[in-house]
């Protein structure tokens, strides 16, 4: 896997390996890497690198992990800090966001140095109310847009 690339970019991971070891993004013998703009939260191990792979650490959030990083120094811009995550319709990882109703802004909204059209996240969101992700994309994962009018496309059926 010499000459392999990776790009790890706008994930949430949550959880991994907490008291058994493990990390949640583990890069090993990748000849390159870019981690952009992950929230990486409550891991044994944020992220581990070996085998020589080169990483390229761009704004990447690391909060609660038993450790953050493992062979490799943390990237000039990642983040440190409670990101909070409010709980939403479609899951536990969006940004609080004080015009979506909670009382604070998350540190990750409009954090991850690229717009959201040049991350290819249009008509997806970070708020629990749904309004889509503009300007400079938010760091995390995004969740696709629930506002508007809902459609439910039924079969049609008919009788003989």
């Amino acid at each position: 896997m010499g000459g392999m690339q990776a790009r790890v970019r706008f994930n949430t991971l949550a959880g991994n390996g907490v008291g058994q070891g493990g990390e949640a993004i583990a890069l090993d013998n990748v000849a390159t890497a870019e981690v952009r703009a992950n929230a990486l939260r409550n891991n044994h191990i944020g992220l581990r690198v070996s085998g020589g792979t080169q990483v390229t650490l761009v704004r990447n959030s690391l909060w609660a992990n038993q450790g953050d990083y493992a062979g490799i120094e943390a990237g000039p811009s990642d983040l440190r800090g409670d990101p909070r995550h409010a709980n939403g319709p479609l899951g536990s990882f969006y940004l609080s966001n004080v015009a979506a109703g909670q009382p604070s802004n998350s540190p990750l909204i409009d954090a991850s140095g690229i717009t959201v059209h040049q991350a290819g996240l249009q008509e997806t969101t970070t708020r629990t109310d749904g309004a889509a992700d503009q300007g400079m994309a938010d760091i995390g994962s995004h969740y696709v847009s629930v506002t508007g009018t809902g459609r439910v496309w039924l079969p049609i059926v008919r009788s003989p």
